[in-house]
């Protein structure tokens, strides 16, 4: 039986997760003969490790999302430094990646974030990877932890981050493709009951933590009765119930 091994980064249930998992089950409904396995590598690696760099990474966002949005910029949309971003934790998780490779002996590899795509990109360009592996875009930007090369295949959000990463990282045109984001079968079929149709509608999201310091906009979205506010709150109960008491009918 044939194997695809799907590489997202952490256990929570991350858009990396979520486009995982809808072409796990868009494969299993249309394909025979075919067993899907997701795995977190920093899991793989260490739980306790996981869950630290996790809860850091959230605490990190709800609490200081400038300073996030900072160093995010200049260290992953800078290519010169992206060797010395890597660097610290390169060989450690390169080691892990070769054995998970040699554990799961899959026919396939699926990536759907930028860090096991980077080390296998690493992997591949030193010949100690002979499996084909796709990039599967989850965001309409590319950043430079994201690996190229040596990549069998990339599916690609837009036809403009296609043009990009052609003139900046020289992927051949033949592995390049525009699927968009993938997106869920369920949340793709046509919604049967639908209110207020003649009312523009703004969707406000923050994630599955509901993060993004949406209350500040609690002034404005109060205020602007032309158009009806979906706010998906995540796992986030304290937004969730603030946002109950201001119990206004067009949010």
């Amino acid at each position: 039986m044939k194997k695809i091994l799907f590489l997202p980064l952490f256990r929570m249930q991350s858009g990396h997760h979520q486009v995982a998992e809808a072409l796990m089950d868009m494969l299993k409904k249309h394909s025979n003969g075919i067993a899907y396995k997701k795995i977190d590598l920093i899991s793989y690696t260490n739980t306790s490790l996981e869950k630290f760099i996790a809860n850091s990474y959230l605490t990190w966002i709800r609490y200081a999302p400038e300073t996030y949005n900072l160093a995010y910029k200049n260290l992953f949309y800078v290519h010169s430094q992206k060797e010395s971003v890597c660097k610290w934790y390169q060989q450690l998780f390169m080691n892990k990646m070769e054995r998970l490779i040699a554990e799961e002996n899959p026919d396939l590899i699926v990536c759907t974030h930028g860090f096991p795509s980077y080390l296998l990109s690493q992997l591949k360009m030193k010949g100690k990877c002979s499996t084909p592996v796709i990039n599967v875009y989850t965001d309409f930007f590319i950043n430079n932890v994201w690996g190229t090369e040596g990549i069998d295949a990339h599916f690609l959000p837009s036809q403009e981050v296609k043009e990009k990463l052609m003139s900046k990282r020289q992927i051949p045109k033949q592995t390049m493709m525009v699927t968009g984001i993938p997106v869920h079968e369920e949340i793709t079929k046509n919604a049967r009951v639908q209110r207020n149709t003649e009312r523009p509608k703004i969707l406000i999201s923050g994630g599955n933590s509901g993060l993004g310091g949406i209350l500040n906009l609690g002034d404005e979205l109060k205020n602007s009765t032309d158009f009806d506010y979906l706010v998906l709150c995540g796992n986030n109960n304290k937004l969730y119930e603030e946002i109950n008491t201001w119990n206004l009918p067009h949010i």
